[in-house]
């Protein structure tokens, strides 16, 4: 009798086990992320996939790509994603335009959003930037990091938008421009500007030489958030496990950074992915909740940051007046992320 009752009640474990395991599966909550691919600062999406952070916060994620942040910005707009990352100035557009939000830093990417020249420009025409560069073709992303960095070293030269002339293209075609005769300035970031420089391409300046830093930044949604800010603070713990992961297998995420890479038809020697280790800082969640806060009424560091990419805004006619930076950057979905690491 007491074998048959054991026996009874190992199937009803048993049965209520699987009971459980569907039931587990379908309590994974969809969120619809959206990003570039071939960036440095989306690797944490991928490594998340491929190593199932997403389902550990109960997440299961629809990406959607974008060639750059303008066409992304206005697409989560019309409430085509929820969370993603984007670069500063979008992020500040989209914040001017429907109040998208600023919820944490993805890196600093001063040094990997640059002005390119070809190889011979220093032996051709570029020997005195500030004389030489005046009535020149520059080719670049609009609405951009890549703008940003191109109007602030205009600016460190003693130059203005002005003094060049704009022409607004796609990365993809800025790099095969830079193969052929059109443009004399190459606005653009990794991977991009490594793509150029192993076929012989310099970098004339950066974020970093130019004297500005320039963020890139995770975002949400105004509805989105408003509605489900625990998905919110759930997205952020899963982007930052990954950043932590790869902080603790490098030799890993340098190879899955050029295979994500390979998959987006960058095909590119490892050392340039290394190099996008040592140039872009990142932070996990405390660094995040530091960089975020604002203190004795004073701006955060990331505060300071979007005002000066609104000044760019300003300075390029595409706003008449920035936003404030302390309706759309908040600390709020970090907290939350925190408090859930806690538990």
């Amino acid at each position: 009798m007491t074998t048959i009752r054991t026996l009874l009640m190992a199937i009803g474990a048993l049965a209520a086990l699987l009971a459980v395991a569907p039931a587990s599966a379908q309590q994974l909550s969809t969120i619809r992320v959206s990003y570039q691919p071939n960036n440095y600062w989306a690797l944490p999406f991928y490594v998340a996939t491929e190593k199932n952070i997403w389902a550990t916060e109960g997440l299961k994620p629809e990406f959607s790509t974008f060639p750059s942040g303008a066409p992304q910005v206005t697409a989560g707009a019309t409430d085509a994603w929820d969370v993603g990352g984007v670069g500063s100035a979008p992020a500040l557009a989209g914040a001017a335009r429907y109040g998208l939000l600023t919820i944490g830093i993805t890196n600093d990417e001063s040094a990997t959003n640059a002005v390119m020249i070809r190889g011979d420009a220093r032996k051709t025409w570029l020997k005195d930037p500030a004389k030489d560069i005046k009535g020149k073709t520059a080719l670049v992303t609009t609405t951009s990091t890549g703008e940003y960095v191109l109007l602030s070293y205009l600016k460190s030269i003693g130059l203005t938008k002005t003094d060049v002339k704009i022409v607004p293209m796609d990365q993809s075609l800025i790099v095969s421009s830079l193969a052929g005769t059109t443009g004399d300035l190459f606005v653009l970031w990794a991977p991009n500007i490594y793509t150029v420089m192993a076929r012989g391409a310099e970098m004339l300046a950066n974020g970093k030489t130019a004297g500005v830093t320039v963020p890139g930044a995770l975002v949400a949604t105004p509805k989105f958030a408003k509605e489900k800010p625990e998905l919110v603070a759930k997205f952020l713990r899963v982007y930052f496990k990954a950043i932590e992961w790869q902080k603790a297998n490098h030799a890993e995420a340098v190879d899955m950074l050029q295979k994500f890479n390979q998959q987006g038809g960058v095909v590119l020697d490892k050392k340039w992915f290394e190099e996008e280790f040592k140039t872009r800082p990142v932070w996990t969640i405390p660094g995040q909740l530091e960089l975020l806060a604002r203190k004795d009424g004073k701006p955060s560091t990331v505060d300071t940051w979007f005002s000066a990419v609104g000044d760019y805004f300003i300075a390029a006619g595409t706003l008449k007046e920035k936003p404030d930076t302390a309706k759309f950057i908040t600390d709020e979905y970090m907290r939350m992320a925190a408090a859930g690491l806690r538990r």
